[in-house]
Formats: structure tokens, sequence, C-alpha cells
């Protein structure tokens, strides 16, 4: 998406906007699976590219990044543990979208797309009336039951839409690499308040220009992080902005009162956590820790449980959104999903009953080469207690590491095998085992990438 600068009065503006939007719905009643709508509400679904949970003021971070979303969190249901099934964007958004896990939907490299034998939760929206909308984003994203917004301009399509009901997806570009924000912006989050030396910015040059530096390829030094967190969090508030902007424009177009807004991320980024830069696709060697799983997930539906906050005891996965938006809307849902409804955990969280949450990918993502496309690291998290096994092309495992996330929850110190009861990393191992043997749908290959017969 292309780079948003905003004034001053226009921030203002967006912010009343937000706060319409935010408004608009309070005599309304709840969503459909709690009453009746004379007029069906829309799903306006935004996913912002690499975009850290922690990172945001909604979220607890007490840096400015976020006026709109923090807002925009005030009238709406946050989820404060939502995690993505992997670390980088097909396989997760292929999730989100499909409602399956990485190993059921298959698509963890190039060259394949979903089945079309599924039955995606945005086909049930079209059967049931909705116009489908989506921001493809070219290989990987085929037979998902969107059809391609025009240009790839939300803006225009919300103003010349036609009647009828909506379920539209935007993908922002983000705080992905480069972290170019604009000048204006970055100025806001300098360390100190004082401008970066020559001799940081030559180091920050790459970071700021190139889409991908892979591991090894660059070297941080001391009070590196702090700048490349400053970098970070103005990419942040560039794109709350342009979230800004589309609320804006709803607000315009009297949608307001009726559009269900999600807003999430595909995966986390890096930022020096564990010694590199980006995520799978751009650092060519990820693992699932933390600050790439978790991401930011509120649900915004007019008039239903505004403010509402699901705590971090209760921990959700982007395979949920669709269930929880077809529910909202009153689209039945599709059989055969590994996503949950949400609204009974809102509604009810004593009698929610957590289950086990996994995560796998491609250490490199987009950037495999050759047999590493093979490789695969994964996790799970259970209660505390967090696994993440490497396996190599054969799926032998290479290494595994524990962590006790109550305890450490940045993955600083790893666990030596002793400190956990061998009961429990042998459950742990089952459940990745079972989770990564759940496909039921074999990927499809593009047409212009099979192999000639």
């Amino acid at each position: 998406m292309r780079r948003v600068r905003v004034t001053a009065a226009v921030r203002a503006a967006v912010l009343v906007s937000v706060v319409a939007l935010a408004c608009s719905g309070r005599a309304r009643s709840g969503p459909a699976a709690g009453g009746e709508r004379a007029v069906p509400l829309n799903a306006l679904i935004l996913t912002i590219d690499s975009l850290r949970a922690d990172h945001l003021g909604f979220m607890g971070y007490p840096l400015p990044t976020s006026p709109v979303l923090d807002e925009l969190a005030r009238h709406s249901i946050v989820f404060e543990h939502a995690r993505s099934p992997g670390t980088w964007t097909s396989p997760s958004l292929i999730s989100l979208f499909t409602s399956l896990f990485p190993p059921a939907h298959g698509v963890e490299g190039r060259g394949v797309v979903p089945s079309p034998r599924l039955h995606t939760p945005v086909e049930a929206a079209q059967e049931a009336g909705y116009a489908a909308f989506g921001y493809t984003l070219g290989e990987n994203y085929e037979n998902l039951g969107f059809a391609p917004i025009p240009d790839k301009d939300l803006v225009r399509l919300l103003r010349n839409r036609e009647q009828g009901p909506f379920l539209a997806w935007m993908h922002l570009r983000g705080p992905h690499l480069p972290y170019s924000p604009p000048m204006e912006v970055w100025r806001q989050f300098w360390p100190g308040g004082t401008a970066p030396s020559d001799e940081v910015r030559a180091r920050l040059r790459r970071l700021m220009a190139e889409p991908m530096v892979f591991k090894g390829s660059w070297t941080a030094v001391a009070g590196d992080a702090e700048w490349i967190r400053s970098l970070y969090d103005a990419e942040v508030k560039a794109q709350d902005e342009a979230v800004g902007e589309i609320l804006r424009v709803l607000a315009e177009q009297r949608l307001d009162e009726r559009t269900l807004v999600v807003v999430t991320s595909d995966h986390g980024e890096e930022l020096l956590d564990h010694g590199y830069i980006g995520h799978a696709s751009t650092s060519r060697d990820s693992a699932p820790y933390e600050e790439l799983l978790r991401v930011p997930l509120l649900v915004h539906i007019p008039g239903y449980r505004e403010g509402a906050r699901v705590g971090a005891g209760y921990p959700v996965g982007l395979e949920d959104v669709l269930p929880t938006v077809l529910a909202a809307i009153g689209v039945k849902i599709p059989r055969r999903l590994h996503g949950r409804n949400l609204l009974p955990l809102v509604e009810n969280p004593r009698e929610w009953r957590n289950r086990p949450m996994c995560a796998r990918a491609t250490p490199c993502g987009w950037q495999c080469e050759n047999r590493a496309e093979r490789r695969r690291n994964e996790a799970v998290v259970d209660g505390a207690i967090k696994l993440l096994r490497r396996r190599d092309e054969s799926g032998a495992t290479i290494t595994e590491e524990l962590y006790d996330l109550s305890r450490d929850p940045g993955e600083h110190h790893a666990l030596p095998p002793h400190a956990v009861d061998a009961s429990e990393i042998k459950r742990l191992r089952a459940i990745l085992d079972r989770w990564g043997r759940s496909a039921r749908w074999r990927p499809a290959p593009r047409p212009w990438l099979a192999p000639k017969s």
C-alpha cells in the first residue's frame, strides 16, 4: 500500500471519525448471534504486516504509536493473547481465511494455493448474499473466495460500492522491512529526542532501504536496538494513520453504524530480540519465538460488548477470526474448520476451554531455496511451558528448546530437559505430532507452476 502522509488537521479529523465509528452503534442490538438486525452487518478485515502486539498503546506500550487503534480498541473487543500459526505471511493469512491450521491447508511455500475443494468461510459469506473483495497478494491466495479489489484501492471501493452487504479484506504494508517511515514521524520516536549521528544513519541505511536483510549479512552494535525500535515504531504510527483514513471513509459513507471491523496482523517482527531483524521471509532464518507469534486482535461490532477485553489467560488464534466474523454477521459457519467462534468466550469465559496453541513454518519463508523449503520450525504452548522444535528436510528433529513463559516471557533462557517432567515433554511432542498430521486438503499447484507432463 502506498505511504500515507497525514497533516495535523487530517489527523484530528481521523480521530473524530474513529470516535464516531466507535460510538455509532451503541443503541443498536448485538451481533446476529444475539439479536436480529434490520440491516445486515458488513465486515471489514484489516491485516497489517509484521505488526507486533506489544508495540501498540492498547496493549500496554508506553509510546504513542497507535492513537487511532487505541481509540478504536476502547470501543471494541480486545483479545490480549492472540497468536499467529506461522512466522511469515502466506501460511498465516491462509489460516486466517480458511480457518485451518497450516498443516491442513498446506500452503507453506511457493507455488501452491488452497485446494479448490475447500469450502471457505469467505465462500459461505458469498452464499449468504455478501459481496467478497480482497487485497489478493498474488501467488498462494487463490481459491479463498475473494474477488480482487479493483486497483487494490479499498477507499475507492468503499466510495463506489454497490448496494448489499460486503465482506472486504485489506492488507496493509505495515512495519515491514525496509523501515523507511516519513521523517516527520520518525522524529517523534528518536531516542532521547536527539537526531541520529551520521555513524548511526550509516549502520541503519540497509534496514531503511532493503526489504530483506538475511541473518548474518548485517551486524548490530551496542545502541542499535533502540534506533531500530524507533524506526519500527514510526512505521507503526504511519500505518495507524492509514487505518484512520480507512475508518474516516467508512464514517463518510455512513457505513460505520453497520460495519464490523477486525484489525490484526499476519505475524510479529524480530527486533534483535534473538539477534536478528525481521521474520522468516526477510531474515531467511527464523524460529517461532513469541515476538513473531503474538499479534494484535481487536474486533469492533457496533453496539456489542464495546470495550470488552479477553485476558491473556485465554489464547486465541488467527484461525478463529472468520468463524467469529460469520457468527457476528449471522452467516452459518462451515463444518470441519479448526477455528472457533470466539463470541461464547466473550460472553462467558468461565465456560471456555483453552487448547494448546501450535505454530510452524519454514525458517526461510518466501526465500526458501531447493530442499530448504522442507525444513520446519514449530512450537506448542500449553499453559506456561513452550516447546520449540526444529526439523530438517527429512522431518527428523534437529534441536528442541523448552521455555517457561511465566518466568521467561522473552525466551532468553532455555530450560534444561530435567527441569520439566519427562511426561510433560512427551505430551507436548505428541500434541505437535498430531497437529502436524491434521492435513485433510492437498494444496493445488498453480497452473503456470505445475510440472510439465
